[in-house]
């Protein structure tokens, strides 16, 4: 593989990063196959946005495009061994989205106080998720 000038560099890091990042969730799914589960419930849950540029090139001519991404952001309570935890995750990877109708179904989901599954670290309940 031959990388070439700062565009090639940086490109080539990039994928180093995104393949790292890909095999650290891959391992965190499976280490989490095995974590045990309590009760919780969900204190509060809402859909968050957020709205960036996108600046692609096509043919030499710039393209900027206003973009809204989505995402179900949860609160929940949970105890472990009679000590109360609050977590935040859903699962290992992020839940951005550019489909809103998805993030609604979430939402329906997760309401404010729904009983939940959360699974949950036996070494560091602080490292807790809704889905695994």
């Amino acid at each position: 593989m031959e990388v070439k000038g700062p565009k090639g560099i940086a490109g080539f890091i990039l994928l180093v990063v995104i393949i790292a990042l890909a095999y650290n969730q891959s391992q965190k799914r499976q280490e989490m196959k095995s974590w045990p589960s309590t009760e919780g419930t969900i204190t509060y849950s809402y859909i968050d946005d957020w709205k960036r540029t996108d600046n692609t090139e096509l043919n030499d001519i710039k393209i900027k495009k206003d973009v809204v991404e989505y995402a179900l952001k949860v609160e929940y309570e949970f105890e472990v061994d009679g000590i109360g935890y609050t977590g935040h995750k859903l699962g290992v990877a992020s839940n951005w989205t550019r489909s809103l109708k998805s993030v609604e179904a979430q939402l329906d989901m997760y309401p404010a106080g729904k009983q939940v599954t959360v699974y949950y670290d036996p070494d560091n309940p602080r490292d807790n998720a809704l889905i695994r």
